[in-house]
């Protein structure tokens, strides 16, 4: 199965940017799918916009 990441319910905008700007900059670091799912985390976590507990990463 190859990696899905969605969201477990509805979340912010700054939330939402702050995952797509730590999952992009990993992903253009060449990390693999998972390093980057947890790279948009940590960011979320980071800047303190909360919800970093809803992207869930599916397979992969």
């Amino acid at each position: 199965m190859p990696p899905l990441i969605a969201m477990r319910a509805a979340i912010s905008s700054d939330a939402a940017r702050a995952f797509a700007q730590g999952f992009y900059e990993a992903i253009a670091a060449r990390h693999e799918i998972r390093v980057a799912y947890a790279a948009g985390r940590d960011r979320m976590r980071l800047l303190g916009v909360g919800d970093d507990d809803v992207p869930v990463l599916v397979g992969g």
